[in-house]
């Protein structure tokens, strides 16, 4: 069995995503996870869940040097989707009667909608390369938070922690 916390402003949340019991902990989608919910252990310790079940988030800039380096081999093993894709983006992304950074920022959410990890890591990458400011990003998980409830609150996590990382939240 395996549990997953997450630390929001020191309120804690754990879902156990292989789930054997009738208890529902929490709705709070379990992708993301940080350090201090093992470090406080008093919702493990209170719900009875050994320590070592405990999962805690990765960095989110290492899965995207990860995720570019899978990208790079993907492009030697297809060089001809891949470029097609990459022609496709080029022009998609280009600066008309939406900037480049509005464009990244509303593949962003639609990203965190469709709670996919590596777009969600590409677009937030390229929304910051684009100009994205901190509060623009911050507004632009406000929609997806509006759009998709909690699943779009725990996705969003995974660009709170970028941002973390980055040092810019």
């Amino acid at each position: 069995m395996k549990y997953y916390g997450i630390d929001t402003h020191k309120r804690y949340s754990v879902c156990k995503v292989e789930y054997d019991r009738d208890v529902i902990l929490s709705s709070v989608c379990p992708s993301l996870l940080t350090k201090s919910c093992v470090s406080n252990n008093s919702i493990v310790d209170a719900l009875e869940i050994p320590t070592e079940e405990v999962t805690v988030m990765e960095s989110q800039i290492e899965l995207n040097k990860e995720r570019k380096e899978l990208v790079a081999k993907l492009k030697q093993a297809l060089p001809a989707v891949m470029a097609a894709e990459s022609a496709v983006g080029d022009v998609v992304y280009r600066d008309g009667a939406l900037s480049t950074k509005v464009k990244r920022l509303i593949a962003l959410g639609i990203a965190l909608r469709g709670c996919v990890t590596n777009c969600i890591l590409a677009q937030t990458e390229r929304a910051l390369e684009a100009g994205a400011t901190r509060d623009e990003m911050l507004e632009t998980l406000s929609v997806a938070v509006a759009i998709s409830g909690t699943s779009g609150i725990a996705e969003s996590l995974r660009v709170v922690k970028i941002l973390d990382e980055l040092g810019k939240l």
